[in-house]
C-alpha cells in the first residue's frame, strides 16, 4: 500500500516549508531543495503553524502538537491537543488560531481549550502580515492583532502580501473575468486603497 501523496497545505517559515499531505507533512529545506525531514501521521494533514518552540499540524483528526526540539520523525513525541477536524492553522501575535466547519476558533495550547470566537460562513484563512485574512461568501474580513474585525473588501478577493511595497496584490473574483490589482488597507476603512 503506498503513501497519499496528495497535497492539501502548504507553509513557509524561514528556510523551511512545511508540505501537507494525506500521509503526514514533508519538511522541505528550500535552500538546498531536499526533503529534510518526513512526519508520518498516518492521515490526512492540513496545514502547519511553527513558533519559536513548538510546531502545531491540523489533521482531519485533530490538532498535533510537539516541541521543535524534540525528534519530530518520533510520532510518539507528539502529542493531541485538539480531536476536532481542523482545516487551518495560524500563530499571530503569540495566539493560537484554528478554522473548523467555518468557525474561527482562538485556542489555548497550554490548557487544550479553545474557544469560538466568529461562526461560518467562513470558506478559508490567511495569515498576511500582522492579520489574518478570513474569506466569506462574498466579503473578505480582516482580523486585527487585537482581534477586531473590519470588512477590508465586500467582494471576494485573495491576497498575497508584498513585504518589499508592503502592500497587497488582491485577485477580485466578484466578476467573471476577475481583476488583480496592487492595494493597501487602512485601518477602518471597508475599501482597499488601489497603487
Amino acid at each position: 500500500m503506498s503513501d497519499d501523496k496528495t497535497i492539501f497545505g502548504l507553509s513557509v517559515c524561514g528556510r523551511y516549508a512545511y508540505v501537507c499531505t494525506g500521509f503526514g507533512v514533508l519538511k522541505v529545506d528550500v535552500n538546498s531543495a531536499t526533503i529534510a525531514d518526513t512526519y508520518k501521521f498516518g492521515t490526512r494533514t492540513n496545514d502547519v503553524a511553527v513558533t519559536a518552540s513548538d510546531i502545531y499540524v491540523a489533521t482531519k483528526d485533530g490538532v498535533y502538537t510537539a516541541r521543535l526540539t524534540d525528534n519530530l520523525v518520533d510520532h510518539s513525541v507528539w502529542r493531541q491537543l485538539y480531536t476536532n477536524a481542523f482545516s487551518y492553522v495560524a500563530v499571530l501575535n503569540g495566539n493560537l488560531y484554528f478554522l473548523s466547519d467555518g468557525n474561527i476558533y482562538l485556542a489555548n495550547p497550554t490548557t487544550a481549550t479553545m474557544k469560538r470566537i466568529h461562526t461560518p460562513p467562513m470558506k478559508y484563512v490567511q495569515k498576511l502580515d500582522d492579520r489574518l485574512v478570513l474569506y466569506g461568501k462574498g466579503y473578505t474580513r480582516a482580523m486585527m492583532a487585537d482581534q477586531s474585525l473590519h470588512i477590508i473588501y465586500k467582494e471576494q478577493a485573495f491576497l498575497v502580501y508584498d513585504p518589499t511595497t508592503s502592500s497587497y496584490w488582491m485577485a477580485e473574483t466578484g466578476d467573471a473575468a476577475g481583476t488583480i490589482a496592487n492595494v493597501r488597507f487602512t485601518e477602518g476603512s471597508d475599501k482597499p486603497e488601489y497603487i
